[in-house]
């Protein structure tokens, strides 16, 4: 009799054990389907305006990031973009400390005008906490090698108002450095939108 209990025990627990690691992939692939992987992100170096040390974008793996591009002189898409980032990182915050597990990144392509000190009070019209929303710069040629690495156009500056021209994406990559999906800037981007995928991707 112990010997058959035993059996039926060793079946039972072989079978749960079989049906979570089913639940597991599920959700997995369910993950991939919905937000299918597009390309590697890029690995880089740039400099934070809060510390003014220099940060790698490998350090933040395992947190679901939002990469744009911007300039603190931009007089429409950038300063609306940040305010769409305020509010999804708002609506993260409501949703059980997701806030926690996610890094927005927002790097300058005009480090010439965007030092430390004005990224910083840049930041802090946004209300940006540095623990979980960084405002990145770089040389010159450290920005155009983050900007050929996601395969973005060239951007030109134009010589009569000091505005740039520029086709530029915000990228939400997933925790192994996986672009998963992309978004234009400022109207183009919807709130709901953003906070539910990077809650999927943090609850995958």
């Amino acid at each position: 009799m112990n010997a058959i209990k035993r059996h039926w025990y060793k079946a039972v627990v072989s079978i749960l054990v079989l049906a979570i690691i089913g639940v597991i992939s599920a959700q997995f692939v369910k993950a991939r389907s919905i937000l299918p992987v597009i390309e590697r992100a890029p690995d880089f170096t740039l400099t934070s305006s809060a510390t003014g040390q220099n940060i790698h974008f490998s350090d933040s793996t395992h947190k679901v990031r939002l990469v744009t591009f911007f300039y603190t002189t931009c007089p429409d898409e950038c300063p609306l973009t940040s305010f769409k980032m305020s509010q999804v990182m708002a609506e993260l915050q409501k949703k059980n400390n997701a806030a926690a597990n996610v890094l927005f990144m927002s790097i300058t392509f005009d480090p010439t005008h965007d030092t430390l000190q004005v990224l910083n009070d840049y930041g802090a019209k946004f209300h940006a906490d540095p623990s979980n929303w960084m405002f990145l710069r770089g040389t010159n040629d450290q920005i155009q090698q983050v900007l050929d690495g996601f395969g973005l156009p060239p951007i030109e500056k134009n010589t009569d108002n000091g505005t740039y021209t520029h086709a530029l994406k915000t990228y939400l990559i997933d925790g192994n450095g996986n672009v998963r999906k992309t978004y234009g800037l400022g109207e183009d981007m919807n709130v709901q939108e953003i906070t539910a995928d990077i809650q999927h991707l943090y609850n995958s």
